[in-house]
C-alpha cells in the first residue's frame, strides 16, 4: 500500500479497510505508524458517528412515541376496537412513519384468545398504523375531521384544499384507505371529496341547507347548539335521522357514513335520542337535528 500525502482521507479509509487483510509484519516501521494513526482516526470517527446516531435515535424515539400516543388515541376514539368481558378486549396500535403516500394506511389482525380457565373466548386486535412523517404538523382540524383519521395530507395551491388519504371503517375491524381532497369550509367543517372539482364545489356551498327555510334552520340550530341532551330528547327524541337527511343538511357524506358504520352498522336510520346517546357533543349531529326540526310543519 502506498501513501499519497495529497489524499489523507483516502489513505485513512484504505488503511482501515486493509488492516485486517494485510500482513502487518511485512510493513515498514513508518508505514506501521501511519497505519496505526489512520486506524485510530477511523475508530474515533466511527465512535463520533455512533454517538450522533444514538442521540438521533433517542430523539426520534421520543418524537415517535408522542406521535403514536396521539394517533393511537384518535384511532381508539373513532374506530371499532376489541371488546370482551371475560377474555380478549385488548387493542394495540403500532405506529409506522413514511414519507410516501402509498405506504400510509392501516392493517388489522384479530387474535382469538381464551380466559384463564379456558371456558370463554374473545378477540384481541392488533393495528399497524402508518402515517405521514409530517402528520404532527397538520392543523388540528385535519387530523381526524368528522371522526375520520387522516394518514397523509399535503397542501395544494389553495390554502383551503388539501390532497389527502384517510381511513374509513369497514366490516368488523377492517379499515379501508381512501384518496381524495379535504376542503375546509367557511364554518370550519372539513368536507371529504373524491376529486378536486368536488372539493371546490363544497367550498361554494351555502352555509345553510337549501332544502329548508334558512331562517327556520338558523333558529333551530341556535337553540340546538345551547340545549342540553335532556332538553333535545324530551322534545325531539323520536325523530328518525337518515343518511340522506344528513347529506341534505350539508354534512360530509364520508363522515356520515363513518358515523353510521361505527355506531349503527346495518341500519338505515336511528332516532335523535339514540344518536345523542353515543355522540352528545357532536356538532355535525346537532346540525342534522336542527335541519330535521326545520322540516317539520310550522304547527310543531
Amino acid at each position: 500500500m502506498k501513501y499519497y500525502g495529497k489524499n489523507i482521507s483516502r489513505f485513512d479509509d484504505l488503511c482501515a479497510a486493509e488492516r485486517v487483510r494485510t500482513n502487518v509484519a511485512r510493513l515498514s516501521s513508518a508505514t506501521k505508524s501511519a497505519l496505526a494513526a489512520a486506524w485510530a482516526r477511523h475508530e474515533e470517527r466511527a465512535c463520533h458517528k455512533a454517538q450522533a446516531l444514538d442521540g438521533f435515535a433517542v430523539r426520534f424515539a421520543a418524537w415517535k412515541k408522542a406521535r403514536a400516543m396521539q394517533a393511537a388515541k384518535l384511532y381508539r376514539e373513532h374506530y371499532r376496537t376489541a371488546s370482551g368481558k371475560w377474555a380478549g378486549g385488548n387493542t394495540s396500535v403500532a405506529l409506522r412513519v413514511s414519507r410516501l403516500a402509498p405506504n400510509c394506511g392501516a392493517t388489522t389482525r384479530v387474535f382469538r384468545v381464551w380466559s384463564p380457565n379456558g371456558k370463554y373466548s374473545g378477540n384481541d386486535l392488533a393495528v399497524e398504523l402508518t402515517v405521514s412523517d409530517r402528520w404532527r404538523t397538520l392543523p388540528d382540524s385535519l387530523r381526524a375531521p368528522s371522526g375520520i383519521l387522516t394518514v397523509w395530507a399535503e397542501p395544494t395551491d389553495s390554502p383551503r384544499i388539501w390532497a389527502a388519504k384517510w381511513l374509513v371503517q369497514g366490516r368488523g375491524f377492517e379499515t379501508t384507505t381512501q384518496d381524495g381532497f379535504l376542503a375546509i369550509r367557511q364554518d370550519g367543517h372539513v368536507f371529504h371529496a373524491k376529486t378536486r372539482v368536488a372539493a371546490e364545489k363544497s367550498l361554494r356551498g351555502a352555509l345553510s341547507p337549501t332544502s329548508v327555510d334558512p331562517s327556520r334552520f338558523m333558529s333551530a340550530l341556535a337553540w340546538i347548539t345551547h340545549a342540553t341532551v335532556a332538553e333535545i330528547t324530551t322534545r325531539w327524541g323520536n325523530i328518525p335521522l337518515t343518511f340522506a337527511a344528513s347529506v341534505r343538511s350539508g354534512n360530509c357524506p364520508t363522515g356520515t357514513r363513518q358515523f353510521r358504520e361505527i355506531h349503527f352498522p346495518g341500519r338505515r336510520s336511528a332516532t335523535v335520542a339514540e344518536c345523542l346517546e353515543v355522540a352528545p357533543e357532536n356538532a355535525r349531529l346537532r346540525r342534522l337535528i336542527a335541519h330535521e326540526i326545520a322540516t317539520l310543519p310550522q304547527s310543531d
